[in-house]
């Protein structure tokens, strides 16, 4: 019994850490390697909870970002100039704010 409590405890604390890592702030991806590494830096969350806005005209794949369904705030991609698809956001359903799309490749 004892170590099914202590079982529990641990898997509740793991639970609290991974739910900390969603990101709950306004956030820009500006280049690349931070599309690619923003699974790393904020956990496998489907729930951007603030702003999320994507612009760099160096920005190329955002399949990194495919398991988001879901961002409450605005979500803006913009000057993606170089981008040839939006393959990776075939998840998103929700966004609570505004989406804007500005100065994409054609």
């Amino acid at each position: 019994m004892r170590s099914l409590t202590s079982l529990l405890i641990v898997c509740i604390a793991c639970t609290q850490y991974l739910i900390a890592q969603c990101s709950d702030t306004n956030t820009t991806l500006n280049t690349q390697a931070l599309v690619d590494d923003y699974v790393s830096d904020y956990g496998s969350c489907s729930i951007h909870d603030g702003n999320l806005t994507i612009s760099g005209s160096n920005i190329t794949d955002l399949s990194g970002l495919s398991f988001l369904t879901e961002v409450t705030g605005n979500f803006y991609l913009n000057g993606l100039t170089n981008l040839s698809s939006l393959s990776g956001l075939q998840n998103l359903t929700t966004t609570g704010g505004y989406l804007r799309f500005r100065s994409l490749s054609q």
